[in-house]
């Protein structure tokens, strides 16, 4: 995996690689994500959502890059580091990364609004239906996790 690119570096190139403003979320969304994200396997993108939410993309991330991933959207986006609660990995106190989003790169929120992309991790940590009804526990990094990204409107 390679290292993600400061904030401003992301958003710029998106800036200057996208003449036009996408008409569709989850194109926005591919804007402003960081280039690599584009290796994880697309799990779904939905643009019917709550009022502030645009659109949310949700990606798999393999095993072997879920440690490193996680580190960079906490020191990087400042999402709460992944820990284990009831029954997977979720950012500590539920907080998501984020960064605003500059005018010009996607279309205006409502008036007044700020526009922000939220960035979200979460892992499975545990599995009930282990052979003989046992329960397997997983240390994060073990299996794969999910990556959530939504334009969101406050």
């Amino acid at each position: 995996m390679r290292n993600l690119p400061s904030t401003a570096c992301v958003v710029l190139s998106a800036f200057l690689a996208s003449p036009a403003l996408a008409d569709d979320g989850c194109d926005d969304i591919r804007k402003l994500m960081p280039e690599d994200f584009n290796d994880f396997a697309l799990v779904s993108c939905e643009t019917e959502g709550t009022p502030q939410t645009r659109a949310q993309l949700t990606l798999t991330v393999p095993p072997e890059d879920v440690i490193a991933l996680s580190k960079r959207l906490t020191a990087d986006f400042g999402m709460g580091e992944l820990v284990f609660l009831c029954c997977g990995y979720e950012p500590a106190g539920g907080q998501n990364g984020s960064f605003e989003v500059p005018e010009g790169i996607i279309a205006p929120g409502p008036s007044g609004s700020y526009t922000h992309l939220s960035i979200g991790m979460s892992a499975m940590g545990l599995d009930e239906t282990g052979s003989g009804g046992a329960t397997e526990f997983f240390s994060l990094g073990e299996t794969t996790a999910t990556l959530s990204l939504a334009i969101v409107d406050i």
